[in-house]
């Protein structure tokens, strides 16, 4: 199939790209958050040469099927290649996608085939407020799908540095060239503390997100 990855059915390589244009140019259209969310598997060339690459092959598929079973209907789940998977969520904010990613994380170690590896996760997040919404047309959607990658993809590579089996969270960003970004991170961390304190608090500690976000800035 040509946008579904051979070994674990999920959208491949060049269908996340295709999708991720689509979500971005909805999200401009209509003034919503767009978040990006990548998981890859910790020491993942060491566990396929200890248990060699059927093994590896067994955690692919079943790392998979555990993100089809605990993602949501409107999530877009793709295998980007390797060990790496990414999440594309539509109207999810940052603590939305934290909460998901910690729960997911930690869901792991309940998981028989699972429980055996860690996983390193970054997330980044697309900010268009609904008084700013646009029309797609004015601004490089290739461009603006490019810098949602490689946020999440610098979280993952800071999530190993700091230790692995963690999630790290970037600052997110507005396409808006008039925004100042650093304020709305800000603002958004006001608003999602208010939101979703309640949900997070048997996971992720408000103040231990704090900390963590105080340290991407």
């Amino acid at each position: 199939d040509a946008v579904t990855d051979a070994l674990t059915k999920l959208f491949n390589h060049g269908q996340f790209w295709a999708l991720l244009e689509q979500m971005a140019a909805h999200t401009l259209r209509h003034g919503t958050y767009l978040t990006l969310i990548q998981i890859d598997v910790d020491l993942f060339k060491h566990y396929n040469d200890t248990y060699g690459h059927d093994q590896g092959d067994v955690i692919l598929r079943a790392l998979a099927e555990y993100l089809r079973s605990f993602c949501r209907a409107s999530d877009i789940i793709c295998r980007y290649g390797g060990e790496e998977f990414v999440i594309i969520m539509a109207e999810t904010d940052i603590a939305q996608a934290l909460l998901f990613a910690e729960r997911f994380r930690a869901g792991l170690k309940t998981q028989p085939v699972l429980s055996a590896i860690t996983v390193s996760i970054g997330i980044s997040c697309m900010v268009v407020k609904a008084d700013e919404k646009t029309r797609s047309g004015g601004y490089d959607l290739k461009k603006i799908c490019a810098k949602l990658y490689k946020l999440a993809d610098d979280q993952v590579y800071r999530a190993k540095h700091e230790g692995r089996d963690r999630v790290c969270v970037a600052e997110p960003f507005s396409p808006l060239k008039t925004r100042d970004n650093r304020k709305l991170f800000e603002v958004l961390i006001v608003e999602d503390e208010e939101k979703t304190a309640h949900d997070i608090s048997h996971i992720v500690q408000i103040k231990g997100f704090q900390a963590r976000i105080a340290h991407t800035l």
